[in-house]
């Protein structure tokens, strides 16, 4: 169970100045109900790293964090096919979650094929 947490924490992205940084720079993209903010980083050897933004207007904090949970699933699906060197940030709409499953997996690759980070 530790390797899985210890693969899982070095995807996040962290830091003011990078976050100042991709909302500031960043290229954005819009997909039905969700969208992404992403930016090239300086070092593009390295892997990418993203973050899932939720908005305090989804709901309280219980309801927050399992959007939350809900889109770092996905996220975790796509993240081996991601492209490296880029920070990115995952910013869903309420409608988003009103889909099943497969219709959210859906709109999250396609998303990502759109904005040209997945190889």
């Amino acid at each position: 169970m530790k390797t899985i947490f210890q693969k899982r924490r070095g995807i996040s992205l962290k830091g003011k100045t990078l976050f100042d940084n991709l909302f500031r720079n960043g290229r954005f993209c819009r997909g039905r109900n969700i969208s992404v903010k992403y930016l090239l980083s300086r070092d593009s050897s390295f892997a990418s790293k993203g973050v899932v933004c939720i908005s305090s207007s989804l709901g309280k904090s219980v309801v927050r964090n399992r959007f939350r949970r809900i889109c770092r699933s996905l996220l975790y699906s796509v993240y081996p096919n991601v492209r490296h060197g880029y920070h990115f940030a995952i910013l869903p709409k309420r409608e988003f979650f009103d889909y099943g499953h497969k219709e959210r997996e859906r709109d999250f690759l396609g998303l990502f094929e759109r904005a040209g980070l997945l190889l």
